[in-house]
C-alpha cells in the first residue's frame, strides 16, 4: 500500500519531537488553559503572552533564517497578533526572548512549535468568536493550518538530516519554555477570576 503525499514520510521527526517535548508541551497547555477566553480581559492577557514570544521569534526568523521556508512571509502571524491587541486597546508587551545565539537547527525546533500551534489556534478562534462576537481573532484564524503544517513537516524532514538533532530538540524545548513562562507572566490572577 502506498501512502502518496501523506504525512507518513515525515512522521519520524514529528513523532520524535512530539514525544520528547510532550511533558513541556502539556505543562504549557495547562497554564494557557487557566485563561478564560470567554472574558475580554483574559483574552487580552492571552494575546499578550502569545505576542511576547511570537513577535521576537518571527523577527529573529526574518533577520537570520528567513529563507528556511519559501512561503515564510505568508506564515507570519505577529502582525495579526499586534492588530488584535491594538483593537483591544492593549499595547504589545515587551519581548521575553533573545535568539541571538540560536543555530539553524534551533530555529527549526522553534518553527515546529510555532507552526504546530496553528490548528489549536483556529479552534480557539472559533470558540472566542462564539463567546465574544466581534472580538478580533486574526491571529487565531489566520491561514490554512493543515496545508501549512504538512508543508512545514515536509521541509523539516528534508532539512533535518543536515542539522544536529540536539539543536532541533533544544529549539523546540526552548520555545515551549518561552511560551510557558510568558503564560505564567500574563496568567490571570485569582482576583481576576471574579
Amino acid at each position: 500500500m502506498t501512502t502518496g503525499t501523506s504525512e507518513t514520510a515525515y512522521a519520524g521527526i514529528r513523532d520524535r519531537l512530539r514525544a520528547e517535548t510532550a511533558t513541556l508541551h502539556d505543562r504549557t497547555e495547562t497554564v494557557f488553559a487557566s485563561f478564560d477566553l470567554a472574558r475580554a480581559d483574559h483574552y487580552r492577557r492571552y494575546l499578550a503572552a502569545q505576542s511576547a514570544v511570537f513577535a521576537p521569534l518571527e523577527q529573529a526568523l526574518d533577520d537570520r533564517f528567513g529563507s528556511m521556508l519559501a512561503d515564510w512571509p505568508r506564515r507570519r502571524r505577529a502582525a495579526a497578533l499586534a492588530a488584535d491587541l491594538e483593537d483591544l486597546d492593549a499595547a504589545p508587551p515587551p519581548p521575553v526572548i533573545d535568539t541571538a545565539g540560536w543555530s539553524e537547527a534551533e530555529a527549526w525546533g522553534a518553527l515546529y512549535v510555532m507552526e504546530g500551534s496553528r490548528l489549536g489556534g483556529v479552534l480557539l478562534g472559533r470558540q472566542i468568536a462564539a463567546d465574544q462576537p466581534g472580538a478580533p481573532i486574526r491571529f487565531l484564524s489566520q491561514a490554512a493550518p493543515g496545508r501549512f503544517w504538512a508543508e512545514f513537516l515536509r521541509c523539516l524532514e528534508a532539512r533535518a538530516p543536515l542539522l544536529e538533532w540536539t539543536g532541533i530538540r533544544a529549539g523546540a524545548m526552548a520555545t515551549f519554555r518561552l511560551f510557558h513562562d510568558a503564560a505564567l507572566l500574563w496568567q490571570p490572577r485569582p482576583a481576576d477570576a471574579e
